[in-house]
């Protein structure tokens, strides 16, 4: 039989325990709350345990949320912005690079559902991608890739995969290239290569291969040309003299 511990060994041992449990709690308090004359408040957290806050908790007079801000590889600059309104999440801004420059943005509605995002992909400060959601699923993507302003490639998507893509190719602002996708693949491309708002030049593709090509070399709207490919290589040519 094991001897029973004394009333003073009991003591001893809850005293142990509690101090133990103290010392484990204390470690784990990361929060701290600061209020201001205004009757806001501000909450720090230290989620790392290195005595440091990484991430900061506005609240309004009312004690909702308006802000956090969250330093992701604790090098002490915040990396994510979240802000909200009436409690509920509105944008949240990212630094995907980690280096405090924000270069993402995301825009959510009522539902908590996001609606927008966009991307600085040249870190100049402005967002030159715009990708629109629809039930949390993107259905388009619009691009200034020349960083002019103005939007140059539009990409339509359909239960996440591209149907159709739109491009201005020679910079007049007006979309003059169209790719159309099935299951992901491309099947047909028109061009309209004088830039006169009239398509000249269609190509017709079987597993992303090139195998027909039609065009219109006089614009009046006819065929002129048309030319057969297999594995890359003309096979035939029509031609309308």
């Amino acid at each position: 039989m094991k001897p029973k511990m004394t009333k003073l060994e009991c003591f001893f041992l809850i005293l142990l325990a509690g101090i133990f449990s103290y010392k484990l709690v204390k470690a784990q308090v990361v929060a701290s709350f600061f209020y201001n004359t205004d009757g806001t408040i501000r909450e720090e957290r230290d989620t790392n345990g290195d005595g440091k806050p990484d991430r900061w908790i506005y609240y309004n007079k009312e004690g909702k949320i308006e802000r956090a801000e969250e330093d992701q590889n604790f090098d002490g600059k915040a990396d994510v912005s979240f802000l909200y309104q009436g409690g509920k999440l509105k944008r949240q801004e990212l630094s995907s690079n980690r280096d405090g420059l924000i270069d993402t943005w995301y825009f959510f509605n009522s539902a908590g559902q996001i609606e927008r995002k966009e991307l600085d992909s040249n870190a100049d400060g402005k967002a030159d991608i715009w990708i629109s959601y629809q039930n949390d699923q993107p259905i388009n993507s619009q691009e200034d890739r020349n960083f002019d302003g103005r939007v140059d490639r539009v990409v339509y998507l359909q239960n996440g995969k591209m149907v159709r893509v739109e491009e201005d190719t020679g910079g007049t602002g007006k979309m003059d290239s169209f790719a159309y996708f099935e299951n992901g693949q491309l099947i047909k491309k028109e061009i309209d290569r004088k830039h006169t708002g009239k398509i000249d030049l269609w190509g017709y593709y079987q597993n992303d291969q090139l195998v027909r090509q039609e065009e219109d070399l006089n614009g009046d709207g006819k065929l002129d040309r048309t030319v057969y490919f297999q594995g890359g290589q003309i096979v035939l040519r029509e031609e309308d003299s």
